[in-house]
């Protein structure tokens, strides 16, 4: 793990006895933080700086302090006010500082390795980072211009979700999960399995029930796909965070990614149930013994992942009825038991990890937007999308992200159903660095297929308005700006617009 720097020197944390208030949920966070905690009394003497600070009592201004008020009361001039009080929200913004710390230095780690270089001990914090957690933890004085919902007319959409597509497949079969990138602009010219999954499967949709002229396009696009997974060399590239498009594992970082072999038999046998040759070295890995510890789809954390564990469990299971009758033997040892119940949240739904590496996302809510993802990958109308626990994590998701932003508070007032989802609660990811998090693309439209699938028709089209409407159908960009709702990071990203597919056939399932 790096070390985060602030303006060159290690970060220390103030706080007070008012802001922990007796809450054993207060010390466990600043346990777990991995900073210099320094805690003062009403007048401390000497403070050290550069640092950031958490106060529920009036104390002097500290130079070089960064501090956030959560006492009784108007905040000191020099502090930032908060919107909350007490102990309750230092653990808000305590979770959001620690979050944006990790993503800074995961950040760090992804860049260095993508260009081939060691990883650096140190990571110099943006300090864009604290006025991130100003915006998620102050009152909402931020405005947002109310948007008209766009027209959903589903032909040119999915024209253009199919061109988008099509501009990140390359010749020999592989899909990036971007165009090639601009200067400046993030680099996704890389095949990661589960973004070239979800992009084949979305052309896979499109051949079957797309625009009539595209279907002959989308079939050789899925063709091609199938084959470039063939001939990806056995071993490591199976669990490579990402490849080049020459089929070659990256490695540096991001490694090992479990959910990647799994959503790689999911499409190769839904594209073609007879390729049970090309999907077999995925198969062969997924039913290895042991835990599956690895990164998350987000490429944040390591630990066992409900994604990669429930798209297993339907890989697996998609692979019985593929292989009963042509390898008896294979079938029936991918009759495995589900792990699902391992991932219960005493809260309510199903936990994103299990033994998070770092060890600080143990502190974090781990409700997570992949959860709703792992569901509706391949969805086939069982009964797992009427599941309880989905539902629950689903509205947790919506109840947290209702009034977040500026964005959905404007999107909302317009007299709008649905809003922006994000992937997580504490997440500070901006597209381009940990200043705060943002609506994506991607989250939102899975909210949008489950409530179609649900049949809540209205709820669904509000939350595919809310994407179509903020951002361009030919280039859907990576993230939404939750103040001024216009598109962020990188942009025609492969998986967003293979979800757009997905979400507007499941709006009109007759299509075909």
């Amino acid at each position: 793990m790096t070390i985060p720097l602030w303006q060159g020197q290690p970060i220390a944390v103030l706080i007070d006895e008012a802001a922990i208030g007796n809450n054993d949920r207060v010390r466990v966070l600043l346990n777990a933080l991995g900073l210099q905690i320094i805690i003062v009394d009403a007048h401390p003497a000497t403070l050290a700086a550069p640092a950031v600070g958490i106060f529920g009592s009036d104390i002097p201004p500290v130079s070089g302090c960064h501090a956030w008020y959560v006492g009784p009361g108007p905040a000191p001039r020099w502090m930032h006010w908060t919107l909350g009080r007490g102990a309750a929200t230092t653990i808000h913004i305590l979770r959001m500082l620690g979050t944006a710390l990790a993503q800074e230095q995961a950040a760090v780690a992804f860049r260095a390795a993508g260009a081939g270089r060691l990883l650096p001990t140190r990571t110099t914090l943006d300090p864009g980072v604290l006025r991130g957690v100003d915006r998620a933890v102050s009152p909402m004085n931020l405005k947002s211009t109310a948007h008209s919902a766009a027209a959903l007319d589903p032909e040119p959409l999915l024209r253009k979700a199919f061109t988008a597509i099509e501009a990140c497949c390359a010749h020999n079969g592989a899909i990036a999960a971007a165009p090639p990138a601009g200067s400046g602009e993030p680099d996704y010219w890389f095949f990661w399995q589960r973004d070239g999954a979800a992009a084949a499967l979305a052309l896979h949709a499109l051949s079957i029930a797309g625009p009539l002229d595209l279907r002959a396009r989308a079939a050789a696009l899925c063709r091609a796909y199938v084959a470039f997974v063939g001939r990806i060399e056995h071993g490591d590239a199976l669990v490579a965070g990402r490849l080049t498009m020459d089929g070659i594992p990256v490695g540096g970082y991001g490694d090992p990614q479990h959910d990647g072999p799994a959503a790689t038999v999911l499409a190769v046998l839904t594209l073609d149930p007879t390729a049970l040759e090309v999907a077999r070295p995925f198969l062969e890995h997924l039913l290895l013994p042991g835990k599956r510890t690895g990164f998350d789809l987000w490429e944040l954390t390591k630990g066992r992942s409900f994604h990669a564990a429930n798209l297993r469990r339907r890989a697996l299971r998609l692979a019985v009825q593929v292989a009963t009758n042509v390898d008896d033997a294979l079938a029936e040892r991918c009759r495995v038991t589900d792990e699902r119940p391992a991932f219960v949240d005493p809260t309510g739904g199903w936990r994103h990890i299990l033994d998070p590496d770092p060890e600080w996302f143990r502190t974090t809510t781990r409700l997570d937007v992949s959860v709703l993802g792992s569901a509706l990958l391949a969805f086939d109308h069982e009964n797992e999308i009427n599941h309880p626990r989905l539902a629950q994590t689903a509205q947790r998701l919506e109840t947290h992200y209702a009034a977040k932003w500026p964005v959905n508070i404007a999107w909302r007032r317009a007299a709008n159903a649905g809003a922006g989802i994000g992937r997580f609660p504490e997440d500070a990811n901006d597209g381009f660095g940990s200043t705060g998090g943002n609506p994506w693309p991607i989250a939102t439209l899975w909210m949008a297929q489950y409530h179609f699938h649900r049949g809540n028709r209205e709820l669904a089209e509000g939350y595919l308005a809310f994407v179509v409407t903020h951002v361009d159908a030919d280039a859907i960009s990576e993230q939404i700006d939750a103040v001024t709702g216009a598109p962020r990071g990188a942009r025609g990203l492969a998986w967003a617009h293979a979800e757009l597919v997905i979400t507007l056939l499941a709006r009109n399932p007759s299509r075909g």
